[in-house]
């Protein structure tokens, strides 16, 4: 059967996901900036230098990229497979070639 296409199922990027990884990095930048805040306002009520407020925009960091990559890898694990077949106008870093509609 040489002349059939190969077949590749795959767990497709769209819109949605771009949408999604932006709204991440917004809860990041406003939950870094908040707990910034805070770390800064206990320095000054303490006296204690900058230990706070690094301390807690790293701890927003990590537990915001923590919950990013635990919420990316369930949706990726749910996420349905695409199939389509390899033509020679594939390019995988692309995707698959989209039907031209002419207008």
């Amino acid at each position: 059967m040489k002349g059939q296409p190969k077949v590749i199922r795959y767990r497709g990027r769209s819109l949605g996901d771009l949408l999604l990884v932006g709204a991440w990095l917004l809860s990041l930048v406003v939950a870094a900036g908040l707990f910034l805040y805070a770390g800064h306002w206990l320095d000054a009520w303490l006296g204690t230098s900058p230990y706070f407020m690094f301390g807690l925009c790293l701890l927003a960091i990590i537990t915001t990229a923590g919950s990013f990559y635990e919420d990316r890898s369930v949706r990726r694990r749910n996420a349905p497979f695409r199939t389509f077949r390899i033509t020679d106008r594939f390019v995988f870093l692309i995707g698959p070639p989209r039907k031209r509609h002419s207008r």
